[in-house]
């Protein structure tokens, strides 16, 4: 008898010990992710846009024309080819003289920029695909001439900037340069055969003139140039002062010399200097703004921000010859010669000698924003009362859900959740999602309070718990 109740209390501890059930133990660890990253460089595709620049050459395409031989042809080469690295350019060249019919037809158009242009423009860019300026203008431009010496290249240039704005062609907020040339003068609105008085040769300028300003402002050009080249003087046989085209150059930027003389300078020489006075526009741009990064990056600390010059010297925090973070806005960006180059993200504002001249940049070294977490993830569905959780080793005790939310401390479970954010906005804001969200989908623990955790330190959880099979 002893003998099989000591058996049967063998067997009861036995069943005991075998067949208690033995708790799951997740564990893991938020790393200390903020080491320093170089978040905005010289090369970053956000930086300074390059100047739109825009270039209409009404070419003279009269039967006795000088303007076709290799000299100008290989000059315009060489303004084109000088733009390709610095400038995103559109350029458009036409000839001044043109049948009723055709006055948007035989036009020689290229362009550098990603910008969209109509099927009409893209016809042309298909046409002239294989085209060279040298081979339009010497056999495919066409050559016409009314016979007087007088011309409309003031409203030639006017009708084809206007017209074709629509075709992406003439492009809006961008540098547009208007090059004539011609031997002759315009025609002032007078028949053909006859003369006009000098005050109706004015009348005509200002009106043209005005005409452009509007376009101007209707463009938002940074800037409309009207260059002429004409002679200044008969100086030669067939030569006939362009006095129209000398006042609608002058009068259009009374600070520019835009009006060139073909009587006292080559041609090419002539096509070197416009090519300098266009070049030197890129060193007048001044800027005021630099951009961190496009994105709006919660909890951003200004704190965090080095700012370094090309010469990798430390430009300092101050409203004087420094740096001031404007966090996330739209601002202008371009400060000279007129506010302009809009973009919107996370910006500084720079102060007197850390402002910028075009092609300098700025170095920005940061660390990554603190992001904080407020919810845990579980490998399997838990018993809910066996759960016990602690972090860095210290116990943490359960919620008090009869408290408001924003007042408690400690965890939750809330079961499973399918594309959880387990992002929070901070440790004091914890009942907000967090940007960018981060989503997990499974059996989950909530945060509250003191506990949520975030990415400044190296913080390790365990989560014990009893299995359910359901």
């Amino acid at each position: 008898m002893k003998n099989y109740l000591f058996l049967l209390i063998m067997l009861v501890s036995c069943g005991e010990k075998d067949f208690v059930a033995k708790k799951n133990v997740d564990e893991n660890s938020f790393l200390n992710t903020r080491g320093s990253d170089v978040i905005s460089g010289c090369n970053n595709n956000f930086n300074y846009n390059k100047p739109k620049v825009d270039f209409l050459f009404v070419w003279d395409n009269s039967p006795s024309t000088k303007f076709i031989d290799d000299s100008t042809i290989n000059a315009l080469n060489g303004i084109l080819d000088s733009f390709s690295p610095e400038f995103e350019k559109h350029v458009l060249i036409a000839p001044m003289n043109y049948l009723s019919d055709e006055k948007d037809q035989n036009l020689f158009f290229i362009k550098d920029s990603q910008d969209w242009t109509s099927s009409k423009a893209n016809s042309i860019l298909t046409q002239m695909k294989n085209v060279t300026p040298k081979k339009y203008l010497k056999e495919l431009m066409p050559k016409l001439g009314n016979g007087f010496g007088y011309e409309q290249g003031v409203e030639r240039a006017r009708q084809l900037l206007n017209d074709l704005r629509g075709d992406g062609i003439f492009r809006n907020n961008a540098y547009t340069i208007i090059v004539v040339m011609s031997t002759g003068d315009i025609a002032y609105d007078i028949p053909p055969g006859q003369y006009a008085t000098f005050s109706q040769k004015n009348a005509y300028i200002n009106k043209k003139v005005s005409e452009f300003n509007a376009l101007k402002t209707n463009m938002n050009a940074e800037q409309l140039r009207f260059m002429s080249i004409s002679a200044h003087s008969e100086c030669k046989s067939g030569y006939r002062i362009g006095y129209g085209y000398q006042q609608v150059s002058k009068l259009l930027n009374p600070s520019q010399n835009d009006a060139w003389n073909i009587c006292t300078q080559s041609f090419s020489r002539i096509f070197e200097e416009i090519n300098n006075n266009i070049q030197s526009e890129k060193i007048r741009h001044k800027y005021d703004h630099w951009a961190i990064t496009p994105v709006n990056v919660p909890n951003f600390d200004v704190n965090d921000i080095t700012v370094k010059d090309t010469n990798g010297n430390i430009i300092p925090q101050s409203t004087t010859n420094g740096w001031q973070y404007l966090g996330y806005t739209t601002r202008d960006r371009k400060y000279y010669p007129e506010r302009g180059d809009s973009y919107t993200g996370l910006l500084i504002q720079l102060f007197g000698t850390a402002r910028l001249d075009f092609g300098e940049c700025l170095e920005i070294i940061t660390r990554e924003p603190i992001i904080y977490y407020g919810y845990l993830l579980l490998n399997s569905k838990p018993l809910e009362d066996s759960i016990n959780l602690s972090i860095d080793g210290q116990i943490v005790p359960r919620a008090d859900l009869g408290v408001s939310a924003s007042q408690r401390n400690g965890w939750e479970y809330i079961g499973q959740q399918i594309n959880q954010n387990v992002k929070v906005k901070s440790a004091s804001e914890f009942m907000v999602e967090g940007t960018p969200a981060e989503y997990r989908s499974g059996y989950m623990i909530r945060l509250y309070g003191r506990y949520i955790i975030d990415n400044t330190k190296v913080t390790k959880y365990q989560i014990q718990y009893l299995p359910t099979s359901d």
